[in-house]
């Protein structure tokens, strides 16, 4: 159990400590780079976000699945403050709050209720108060403002912290975590 309790709260860490948000947007942009399996990400101060590698299942964003060897500029927004990226996907949030995924999705991971996969940044549900975000294997976590943890996508090992392993195909609450509000500081 502590040994548990201790996983969520390097989770929680990295994800307020390594990919500040949204939240922190009004003092200025922090440049942030992602690697996914085979592609990175990579957010610049002025709030674009870019993406080069491997590109099969659209995890760039770029609308296509042609593979970059250079950075390129995913969309022409310039409101990206936070980026993750797992092994086919990525994920995003933007300065409003809001949560974007785009890529591969046959487990669920991009959290927009189903298995089709994105070619474009895609916004999950209506929620504008997302503070961060992370990407596993096949699988997505995010922290909102209050500090509720939320997870979706492959769930075969349990690793959604849901007391299960049935995969979801939304963001779900994980109800016996809930982070401090003095956890969740900006690092500039």
């Amino acid at each position: 159990m502590k040994l548990r309790y201790l996983c969520l709260w390097t989770v929680v860490l990295a994800l307020t400590m390594l990919i500040w948000p949204a939240a922190g947007a009004a003092a200025g942009i922090k440049p942030t780079i992602a690697g996914g399996t085979y592609h990175s990400l990579g957010l610049k101060a002025d709030g674009s976000l870019w993406a080069w590698g491997y590109n099969n299942y659209s995890q760039l964003g770029l609308g296509d699945t042609i593979n970059r060897s250079t950075p390129a500029q995913v969309g022409t927004a310039t409101n990206w403050v936070a980026v993750a990226g797992g092994t086919y996907h990525s994920l995003g949030l933007k300065a409003d709050g809001s949560l974007w995924a785009w890529g591969y999705n046959s487990n669920g991971q991009l959290g927009l209720g189903d298995t089709t996969n994105r070619h474009t940044p895609v916004q999950v549900g209506t929620a504008t108060n997302w503070v961060a975000v992370a990407s596993g294997y096949d699988h997505g976590l995010g922290l909102q403002a209050g500090g509720s943890l939320w997870a979706w996508g492959y769930n075969g090992f349990g690793m959604l912290g849901l007391g299960d392993t049935t995969d979801r195909h939304t963001p779900v609450k994980v109800k016996s975590f809930n982070a401090p509000r003095a956890v969740v500081i900006p690092l500039y």
